[in-house]
């Protein structure tokens, strides 16, 4: 079901995301999309698979939530970023593809009885960044490639050196780019940062600007 419109000042309870079982098919979520983005058909580029959502509930537990083609063109225009939902009835699948978006051991996925509705703004408090140091990022238990840490993660460093920009072939035969950057904080820690895809074409024009 497509969202309904904001409903002010209504008192909304749910299940804890930290709580998500298989069992709990009918439970009810008051989350805030924290990340969304659109997952590109591997073969079609221009084709959407998926819509892909990084759901936070107030106690600040973090949930991933995709919703296949099939429903996309319902709700691309009613679920936004940094804004709160209603979400009820979810397939509960275990968390193993890769890379994982969130620690949790479990994420979701759309289908036919699943409910979503526009909450107001004001229902609760969040913050979508999380800033770590580098030590404690890399200290994260089980850390590796196959998170992204993005969305694990917010983290702020100087740029001291970068490397030109690379054209690879994905193991699935597309094209695309990737640009690696060397970070440092107030401590003098460093690492290194490399990005994919369209954020290459945006920090080569940064890194071009008169102040970078």
């Amino acid at each position: 079901m497509a969202s309904n419109p904001v409903v002010p000042g209504l008192s909304e309870q749910g299940h804890r995301v930290a709580d998500i079982r298989p069992a709990n098919l009918g439970c009810k979520l008051v989350v805030a999309v924290v990340r969304l983005y659109d997952l590109p058909n591997q073969w079609i580029s221009k084709e959407t698979t998926s819509m892909e959502m990084v759901l936070q509930d107030r106690e600040g537990d973090r949930i991933h939530y995709s919703i296949g083609r099939a429903h996309v063109g319902i709700f691309k225009t009613v679920i936004r970023e940094n804004e709160i939902y209603s979400m009820q009835n979810f397939v509960i699948q275990k968390n193993v593809k890769l890379p994982r978006t969130t620690p949790h051991q479990y994420k979701l996925s759309f289908y036919a009885k699943t409910e979503v509705r526009t909450l107001a703004s004001t229902t609760f408090q969040f913050s979508r960044f999380r800033f770590m140091s580098f030590p404690d990022i890399e200290a994260v238990p089980g850390l590796n490639n196959k998170h992204q840490i993005g969305m694990l993660a917010n983290c702020i460093g100087y740029v001291i050196g970068k490397e030109d920009p690379k054209n690879i072939v994905t193991k699935t035969g597309l094209e695309t780019r990737c640009m690696s950057l060397y970070l440092e904080d107030l401590e003098g820690n460093k690492m290194k940062c490399t990005v994919f895809g369209n954020l290459v074409g945006k920090l080569v024009q940064l890194a071009a600007r008169d102040d970078a």
